[in-house]
């Protein structure tokens, strides 16, 4: 009992002198420089589904449940390959607060070639899978329709990695706007295409929901090729080509670590948004529909902590490097602060305009009906999971992976997904049921990571020291 006592000393009893919140607040300017272009980065990747949803759904709203359906299953698998970027950013940003760039840079390369043999890989698997979708108890027109777009998700990732990749290790040497023009370019592509495509506009054929996934692969496979050309200019930070003897193979195990644990952390939670989907689709296709809605703006929202999440990785990690505790503390509150009064006023926003929020994704009176019910608790919800976002980037800058991932997979899997069938299917409360279940898993969640990070950052739990080698060979 005794990490409960300090839990609850440091979260109320011990709040932090003038001195401290002084230092919290000088440390937000360059929190929010770093975390903005990122947050709007990470947006854009959101904005790519969010523009599939809403095209989708004025569509039709068989498409709009096939691309939930098959779409959720396909990020489950891919998903995971996003955890070696994790590995850059905090692995590099640790290098860099020690002063060594070409381990920096190293830790980059080796990286990169795991994310892209993953994204292979999972096609691969995805292709495997397809026979399993008619076994899901979804509609046949679901399953069919979802099948094609699947593939096109699925090869989409292999660009997707490796622009992600490039884009973390930018981040790290605190360069993130050249990484975000180009997330733009791909935002105003992918609307592009799926408009020309799904509708068959411009003389194109009219594709529908083959045309959203079309679209999507064309967008992200043009912006990674441009973005790996630039990249390699004469004056950018991967120009040249680096010395294989200065790749740092000692911190293989480490990226491994960090990308696999955050790789679980990523496939628990989603396997428990597509586990819940497939519920929800077993109701009905609006319920499915409106499910959609609802992880989407969720997701959409979430995108702003976890671009705060990577700035924190970053600055906690160079804080880490450097051998500064109470820096990385500060820099933490100061990130805390900043995702608990955001999400107040987007979970007021949510319940104060739900209805015309759903209306704009569906005109399908029953769609509407559930997705009102859901976003209600969605309001709930997202303030809890901004708050673990944060906390897990921050923790990963201090290397610590390993536990976080363990909580969401014991709160998610013995306690939220239980509780969500029962109360979906037992107590007949159906989706809104699920979205309970959520929320029994990530309000604890929430609250445990802010705990650990800050009794790790006042030395009341102790990880053990990474050896930093300063690596004296020059990248060519």
């Amino acid at each position: 009992m005794r990490w409960l006592q300090i839990y609850l000393t440091e979260m109320s009893d011990n709040m932090p002198s003038m001195n401290s919140f002084r230092r919290v607040l000088n440390e937000i300017p360059a929190t929010l420089q770093l975390a903005f272009p990122i947050a709007l980065g990470m947006l854009g990747h959101m904005i790519i589904q969010l523009t599939d949803t809403l095209m989708l759904g004025h569509y039709g709203t068989n498409e709009l449940a096939a691309a939930a359906f098959s779409g959720s299953l396909v990020m489950l698998i891919l998903y995971g390959g996003l955890g070696f970027g994790q590995a850059v950013s905090a692995l590099s940003s640790q290098a860099l607060g020690a002063n060594d760039p070409v381990r920096a840079r190293g830790i980059y390369h080796l990286a990169a070639r795991c994310s892209f043999a993953y994204s292979i890989v999972g096609v691969f698997i995805t292709l495997a899978i397809l026979p399993t979708f008619s076994h899901m108890h979804q509609s046949p027109e679901v399953v069919s329709l979802g099948k094609p777009f699947a593939i096109l998700i699925a090869l989409s990732f292999i660009p997707t990695v490796l622009f992600q990749t490039q884009r973390n290790y930018y981040e790290s040497l605190k360069r993130p706007w050249t990484p975000f023009a180009y997330m733009l370019v791909l935002v105003l592509l992918n609307i592009f295409f799926n408009w020309v495509f799904i509708f068959g506009n411009l003389g194109a054929p009219r594709l529908g929901i083959v045309g959203s996934g079309l679209g999507t692969l064309l967008a992200r496979t043009l912006v990674a090729i441009a973005f790996s050309i630039y990249v390699r200019q004469k004056g950018q930070p991967l120009h040249g080509d680096f010395d294989k003897k200065a790749l740092p193979f000692d911190s293989l195990r480490k990226i491994f670590t960090i990308a696999i644990a955050s790789g679980v952390q990523m496939i628990v939670i989603m396997l428990a948004y597509v586990v819940g989907g497939i519920w929800i689709g077993q109701m009905s296709v609006p319920a499915l529909a409106a499910n959609r809605i609802i992880g989407i703006i969720d997701a959409t929202i979430f995108m702003i902590p976890i671009g705060f999440s990577y700035a924190l990785s970053n600055r906690i990690g160079r804080a880490k490097g450097a051998g500064n505790l109470r820096s990385a503390l500060d820099i933490y509150r100061g990130g805390f602060y900043i995702i608990l009064v955001l999400y107040i006023i987007v979970a007021a926003w949510m319940i104060l305009f739900s209805h015309s929020i759903i209306e704009s994704f569906s005109h399908d009176a029953v769609t509407i009906s559930v997705g009102q019910k859901l976003i209600l608790i969605a309001s709930v919800f997202c303030i809890f999971d901004g708050l673990a976002g944060i906390s897990m980037g921050a923790l990963r800058g201090l290397g610590d992976v390993v536990m976080p991932a363990l909580v969401y997979l014991g709160l998610y899997w013995v306690l939220a997904m239980p509780l969500a069938y029962f109360l979906a299917f037992t107590q007949k409360m159906g989706p809104v049921g699920v979205w309970i279940g959520y929320c029994a898993g990530i309000i604890p969640a929430g609250l445990i990571l802010v705990g650990r990070f800050v009794m790790i950052a006042r030395g009341y739990i102790t990880l053990k020291p990474r050896k930093v080698q300063t690596n004296k060979i020059a990248a060519a």
